[in-house]
């Protein structure tokens, strides 16, 4: 038997895996950085991305604290 999910419910559902895989990423790019003894001003350079979304793929912080509100 299927049971429908509640219209809430389909974009947490959605969210859960996209946050997980950027935790991951996040997590992979720190530890290549340190590996590497890069700075992160050098590391976003490499990457082409700015040191502040370095610093937010490296913590939870997805511009406001939360990446999906009401997760």
């Amino acid at each position: 038997m299927h049971v429908a999910a509640s219209g809430s419910n389909i974009g947490l559902l959605a969210a859960l895996p996209v946050e997980r895989a950027l935790v991951a990423a996040g997590d992979n790019l720190a530890l290549a950085r340190r590996r590497r003894g890069l700075s992160t001003a050098s590391m976003a350079e490499r990457a082409g991305i700015s040191k502040k979304t370095l610093y937010r793929l490296g913590t939870d912080e997805q511009g406001g604290g939360q990446a999906y509100p009401g997760a």
